[in-house]
């Protein structure tokens, strides 16, 4: 049968001599286990032909390559004809196989000029000679193949295969150089290179370039965590090889230092490890503790600094060394506890490994210091017994017997002095351990404690002290001091104000047969809740109960006090006769209390708002005989005043100012406003001669404010007119333009102008009048100058008037001075004619007369216009239209005008 070329597989070659002795360390894989790994010529699904095929199929190629003329083609047929070959000697067919191989290769070599084609023959060959033992040539064509340079993985292997037969060979340098290059690439061989140019350089003598060596190989496998039995050996190898250097080099110390300058990577463990068990397999213990010891130094933070730890007093233990074990336990647990930096960066994993050991550590160190405590009976050894108990707890707490522990810790602090963290141990234990043998001397504790602190005057809360007199009941009420506590605890929640709870634990108390001085307590605490709750009929039973035993002026205005309360309750809700009543009771119980006194007051103002005025201002007066020392008295007179005006009693309202005026000497505001209000209340009541005297006091007493005073004077003017008391009546209007000129002008309102206007407007009125009444009667001259000189103070007054800014008042005083003018001229036309003239005379006479009122005339003229024009500009009122009535006397061409008729329109269209 001949079989497809295909079908030939390219078989890989095993066997053969390898280039180390036994002797020699790992060296990686060798060039016949290369082979093995090699790619076949062939796809790996054809079949292998068998060997009587392969011979028929062997004798074809080489006739057909003796009959080819092209050197390519007989090169790719030559190449198969030593392949077949190599396939005849890997099944041993024949003795000389490998020889008949490597002859064909060698033909093959010849027929071509590719470098790629070149570097595989050699590649090959080296491989068929490696078979052969023929160390030379496989150096040679390994030289061959490294000097072609086609395929760097080739190369790489060319390489390594080179460095090992120079290593066999002692050449070290040689071998260290390639196992360099190989190391440096990416190679397969490159961790094997360097392992074995760790090796290379420790042959030559060169022990920390070795050791770099080494650590570089076992930080390269370290980190492959699928090592492979070959990978595993060769990691066991380099650690071994490098602990042996690193005690050459200075031991614990080399190794540091060397870990330190490259960051101490993870895999320093297998170092230090492999170093410290490597002095304890040689029983060098002091070495192998100090390999420990140097290892936690350096890595503090390192996962296994604990086991490292162990291992270190495990290490001076079996050298059969003395240690002070307390000192190690507590640096031991200093550095790994819970509280620790290294517990903070690791957590509960690292503490898994170690967990057992520091419980036991923990334990041993609090027992020996409480022991230590009890011995000295020092406050700071308690402490620090108590110290090491919440350490112990703070790492281990929920642990089996932590209960135990607590209670210790809270016994030595309580030794101690230290009362408060003593409460929060008993606190803790009580809460998280109700089932403990200790939890009612725990509860009790806490109680006594806080009592105790109270009674030194220590900061204490009241609600601590009523959470633990409650709990204590709570939890053991059947123990003889639970009752007692109680009350205690009720004390407190009614000095916390929670009523409810107090009322409640009170009565508890009481329900437990309380005796003694406890159920006194009891009841007072019942009675005085009962009050705060606002349930003050119960309060007033609980408060007479007291007081039939025992007579107390502090319970009896607890009494009054109740009651009292249920008569605002009373009248909150409208029931107000209900609340007279019960204010009526607080007489009976104390009549001159200062409960029943404000009760009394209150009665009047329920009165009022019953709308039973009349018996308020009884209620009221009433009050005021019977307690005047009373504060509340002062203010009787107002409440009276009020009721009095609502009930339209003037006069008695304004007498009870007129009280309170003569009474507020140290409040003269009060004083001036109540005789004010006084005057307007005599004058709602029409007593005229109480209003006069009122007012007349209120202008005289008070000159300020300006404002008031003026309504009070002027209220005097409206008197005295009423009354028809004229003289009277222009002393006021005196007295007002006077305060009118006097005053400041921050002080002068509208008002007040107004007034002072009004009233100098009236004085000059009078004036007018007298100026008016004088005639002139013969001879002229003599009563032409008294009228002259009336007509003066009048038009003086009149002008007072109206420089004083009001504008009707101006208006009304420019009207008169007009008039005046006009009545002058009017005057002199009607004056008394000198007897005995002729007609002649008496007609020169007329002119004369004429002549002289003319002017007067003219000049009233201009007056009413001037008061005319001042209208049109600021508005008419009856002194302007006077003044045109006036005007359209005197000028009537100008201004008196005829109705114009307007016809009546009767159609559209």
């Amino acid at each position: 049968m001949i079989l497809r070329a295909a079908a030939i597989a390219f078989v890989l070659l095993l066997g053969g001599c390898s280039f180390f002795d036994e002797e020699r360390p790992y060296a990686g894989p060798s060039v016949r286990e290369a082979i093995a790994s090699a790619k076949p010529v062939l796809s790996a699904n054809e079949e292998r032909a068998p060997v009587a095929e392969r011979a028929e199929v062997l004798a074809m190629y080489e006739r057909v390559a003796s009959a080819l003329a092209d050197r390519a083609a007989r090169y790719r047929v030559e190449r198969r004809i030593a392949e077949l070959k190599l396939a005849q000697a890997a099944e041993g067919e024949s003795p000389d196989a490998y020889a008949q191989a490597i002859e064909s290769l060698e033909a093959a070599a010849r027929d071509t000029d590719s470098p790629g084609d070149a570097a595989l023959i050699s590649y090959q060959l080296a491989r068929a000679h490696d078979m052969t033992g023929n160390a030379e040539a496989v150096a040679t064509n390994l030289d061959d193949m490294i000097a072609y340079g086609t395929d760097p993985a080739l190369v790489a292997e060319a390489r390594f295969r080179r460095a090992e037969t120079r290593f066999s060979a002692g050449d070290y340098a040689g071998a260290r150089a390639d196992y360099s290059l190989v190391a440096a690439s990416d190679s397969s061989y490159a961790i094997h290179a360097k392992y074995m140019q760790g090796w290379a350089t420790f042959k030559e003598g060169n022990l920390a370039a070795a050791v770099d060596a080494m650590t570089d190989t076992i930080a390269s496998l370290h980190g492959n965590d699928a090592r492979n039995r070959t990978e595993q050996e060769l990691l066991d190898d380099a650690v071994r090889m490098s602990v042996i250097a690193l005690d050459a080099e200075g031991g614990a110390q080399s190794l540091a230092a060397r870990m330190e300058a490259l960051g101490n990577p993870d895999w320093q463990l297998v170092l230090y490890r492999g170093l410290g068990e490597w002095y304890r397999e040689k029983e060098r213990f002091s070495d192998a503790a100090q390999v420990f010891e140097t290892f936690v130094a350096n890595n503090p933070f390192d996962p296994s600094a604990p086991a490292f730890d162990l291992e270190r007093i495990e290490t001076w233990k079996q050298g059969g060394f003395s240690l002070d074990m307390a000192s190690e336990q507590l640096r031991f647990v200093e550095r790994y506890d819970k509280a620790s930096e290294f517990y903070a960066r690791h957590g509960d994993d690292a503490l898994a490994a170690y967990h057992d050991t520091l419980e036991s550590w923990l334990a041993e160190l609090a027992s020996r210091a409480h022991a230590n405590a009890q011995d000295s009976g020092k406050a700071s050894d308690y402490l620090l017994a108590a110290a090491w108990y919440a350490r112990y707890l703070f790492n281990f707490d929920g642990a089996p017997g932590s209960d135990d522990k607590l209670f210790l810790m809270a016994q030595a602090r309580l030794e101690a002095g230290a009362s408060r963290p003593a409460l929060a141990a008993y606190g803790t234990l009580e809460a998280r351990y109700p089932s403990s043998a200790h939890a009612l001397e725990a509860a009790y504790a806490r109680v006594s404690i806080l009592e105790a602190m109270a009674k030194r005057g220590e900061y204490v809360t009241a609600e601590e002290r009523i959470d633990a007199d409650l709990a204590f009941f709570e939890h053991y009420p059947e123990d003889p001091r639970a009752a007692s506590v109680l009350a205690s605890g009720a004390t407190l929640l009614f000095g916390n104000t929670r009523y409810e709870e107090a009322a409640a634990a009170a009565a508890t108390a009481l329900a437990a047969n309380l005796q003694g001085p406890g159920r006194e307590t009891a009841e007072r605490v019942l009675a005085h809740s009962q009050f705060e709750l606002g349930a003050f009929d119960l309060a007033e039973q609980g408060y007479r109960g007291l007081l039939e035993s025992k007579d107390d002026d502090a319970i009896r205005e607890r009494l009054l006090a109740s009651i009292f309360k249920q008569g605002e309750a009373a009248e909150a809700t409208g029931d107000l006769h209900s609340a007279i009543a019960f204010y009526d009771e607080l007489s009976n119980v104390a009549p001159q209390s200062r409960i029943a006194i404000d009760a009394a007051y209150d009665v009047a103002g329920l009165y009022e708002q019953s709308g039973d005025l009349e018996h308020a201002a009884d209620a009221l007066v009433k009050f005021r005989d019977v307690h005047h020392t009373s504060p509340l008295v002062s203010e009787v007179p107002m409440r009276l005043v009020a009721i009095y005006e609502r009930l339209e009693h003037f006069d008695q309202a304004a007498n009870e100012l007129l009280a309170i005026t003569n009474a507020s000497d140290g409040a003269p505001e009060v004083a001036r406003q109540a005789l004010y209000r006084a005057g307007e209340l005599f004058l709602t009541a029409n007593d005229t001669a109480m209003a006069i005297n009122t007012f007349r006091d209120y202008a005289h007493r008070y000159e300020s404010p300006l404002p008031e005073r003026m309504e009070a004077m002027q209220h005097m003017d409206e008197l005295y007119e009423k009354t028809g008391e004229a003289p009277k009546r222009r002393f006021w209007q005196r007295k007002k333009v006077a305060a009118y000129e006097h005053a400041a002008p921050g002080d002068i309102t509208d008002r007040v102008r107004y007034l002072a206007a009004t009233s100098a407007f009236a004085l000059a009125s009078d004036a007018v009048h007298e100026f008016k009444q004088i005639r002139l009667v013969a001879p002229v001259e003599k009563s032409l100058a008294k009228k002259q000189k009336a007509m003066k103070t009048a038009i003086d007054a009149l002008q007072k008037s109206a420089e004083m800014g009001e504008a009707s008042i101006a208006n009304a005083a420019t009207f008169e001075i007009g008039s005046i003018y006009q009545s002058l001229a009017t005057s002199l036309i009607d004056s008394e004619r000198p007897r005995g003239l002729s007609k002649l005379e008496e007609s020169q006479y007329e002119i004369l007369l004429e002549e002289q009122a003319y002017p007067f005339e003219e000049q009233a003229i201009d007056i009413h216009a001037a008061n005319l024009a001042r209208a049109r500009s600021y508005g008419f009122d009856d002194w302007s239209d006077r003044s045109l009535e006036a005007l359209g006397e005197l000028v009537p061409a100008r201004y008196k005008r005829d109705p114009i008729e307007v016809p009546r329109v009767s159609t559209i269209y």
